[in-house]
């Protein structure tokens, strides 16, 4: 993107270079669920340093249990006293720790260094500084991305926490012993916090959606509050093939075959 200057494409209170438009809703909604994809992979990085490090591990009291029972036992978790997980508090919290980072770099870091993500990237979208048409500084991207994304991705990392603490301290039989998983009712405080959570990051982002559709230059609250706006280049409109028509008409014969505005041709014998 060249400077930003000489605006030539405007919309009200935001002036954009020519060959610049505000980038369409139905683009950035796109790549923003093609990014959530891809940040999501991430997630296997904590995952396994989860698993490796002991942080989240099969109680084998509760296997031990599990492998008294017939084999084909009906609800085999009714008669298992001891808890199904055994947690590790502090490994935990850093498994959860790296994925908010991994998150962080993922759009702040892309934001701020190449100005879109890579599903942005794709889509010919670009990330800018409303007032300079420049990157955004690295820490106005972070805090971009904690309104668009890191607020509902901590809440959701303490929840995880709480969440396998509480399956490491209930026995296996009081949530899982009539077959059906009954996170809600069987750990109080933690089912409350799921919905609290649920709730306010569905309605967050809503809010932000809604924000941006409505406003003319498609900034959102988060866009605001930042002073960056989503553009893209300006796309020519296709016509169909061979419509409008090159050139001019062609001109129609007249009744002798010749051009209606051609002269009769003379014989120089006559």
């Amino acid at each position: 993107m060249g400077a930003w200057a000489s605006p030539q494409n405007q919309v009200p209170a935001v002036a954009l270079p020519a060959g610049i438009q505000v980038a369409s809703m139905g683009r950035r909604v796109g790549a923003w669920i093609l990014d959530r994809f891809l940040a999501g992979l991430l997630a296997i990085v904590p995952v396994v340093m989860a698993i490796a490090s002991g942080a989240v591990t099969l109680n084998q009291q509760a296997l031990d249990q599990l492998g008294q029972l017939a084999p084909h036992s009906y609800q085999p978790f009714a008669h298992v006293t001891a808890p199904l997980l055994n947690v590790k508090t502090g490994p935990l919290v850093v498994a959860a720790v790296v994925l908010i980072g991994l998150s962080a770099v993922y759009y702040a870091g892309c934001w701020a260094w190449f100005g879109a993500t890579p599903c942005q990237r794709a889509l010919n979208l670009r990330v800018a500084d409303v007032e300079s048409g420049k990157n955004l500084p690295i820490g106005v991207a972070l805090m971009r991305w904690f309104l668009l994304e890191g607020l509902s991705e901590c809440l959701t990392a303490v929840f995880l926490v709480m969440l396998l603490n509480a399956i490491a301290r209930t026995p296996t039989n009081e949530w899982l012993g009539t077959g059906n998983a009954n996170v809600y009712g069987s750990f109080g405080g933690v089912g409350a916090l799921a919905n609290l959570v649920s709730g306010a990051s569905s309605l967050w982002l809503i809010a932000l959606i809604v924000s941006a559709g409505a406003n003319p230059a498609r900034r959102g609250i988060h866009d605001r509050l930042m002073g960056s706006i989503v553009v893209e280049p300006v796309r020519a409109v296709a016509a169909w093939p061979g419509y409008p028509p090159q050139g001019p008409a062609p001109v129609p014969p007249a009744a002798d075959g010749q051009p209606a505005d051609k002269p009769p041709e003379v014989d120089p014998g006559r």
